[in-house]
């Protein structure tokens, strides 16, 4: 909810650019970027080298920041801390980047079983295969 009340205080002063001290955790960041306000919003945190301690890994997933945990897996990684801790917090950074966009693009449906589907499928593949034969060489 913290992005929420930020969304709140950027509305409120539109000439300022806020510094969110200590509030750089992935749910934060995922919420600014879904607003449209990291440009306008800086955070700071240490969360991504606590879940570097704990062997959590920062990926993006469906356009959010998400870790993987292999805590209580019995698996290990092969990186070190500092090679933890640089992955994660170029995730972070690569959110203020612009390196991948909010919201996420729309999940493809996967149930053929259903008609539904099926036509959501063919409308979807239609204009792409069209675009795809146009750049093939025509051949007479």
């Amino acid at each position: 909810m913290r992005h929420l009340y930020l969304a709140e205080l950027v509305r409120a002063f539109p000439d300022t650019r806020f510094w969110a001290l200590g509030q750089a955790s992935a749910m934060v960041v995922n919420g600014l970027g879904q607003l449209g306000l990291l440009d306008r919003v800086s955070t700071d945190g240490s969360w991504w080298i606590h879940h570097a301690r704990t062997e959590q890994f920062a990926v993006v997933q469906d356009g959010l920041l998400r870790s993987l945990r292999l805590t209580h897996t019995g698996a290990r990684s092969f990186f070190t801390l500092p090679e933890l801790m640089a992955a994660n917090l170029r995730s972070l950074l690569s959110a203020y980047a612009g390196l991948w966009a909010f919201p996420a693009p729309t999940e493809v449906p996967t149930d053929l079983r259903d008609p539904d589907v099926r036509f959501e499928l063919r409308r979807r593949l239609a204009s792409v295969q069209l675009d795809l034969f146009a750049h093939l060489p025509v051949v007479a």
